[in-house]
């Protein structure tokens, strides 16, 4: 496995909740996503920087975010104002 971000860097992130935007590549492909959840995801769920499911039903939800209106929606309220 190849993080692409320095240790520090990697570490400094997690304890901030900024980690989305790291990037965790697998030095091979031969069972390289199985053996990192297998290895990696358990440890960060043990410290609490990845859900063990998710509360909501969309990502919207999931990141704490406002459902955006749909397109057709907005052009009702603009026709109507």
């Amino acid at each position: 496995m190849a993080i692409t971000s320095p240790p520090g860097t990697c570490r400094a992130r997690g304890r901030t909740r900024c980690a989305t935007q790291d990037n965790v590549l697998p030095s091979h492909t031969s069972g390289a996503v199985d053996e990192f959840v297998r290895e990696v995801v358990p440890e960060l769920q043990r410290r609490g920087l990845f859900r063990r499911a998710h509360e909501g039903t969309t990502q919207c939800v999931n990141l704490g975010l406002e459902i955006p209106m749909h397109t057709a929606n907005m052009l009702i309220l603009e026709a109507e104002s």
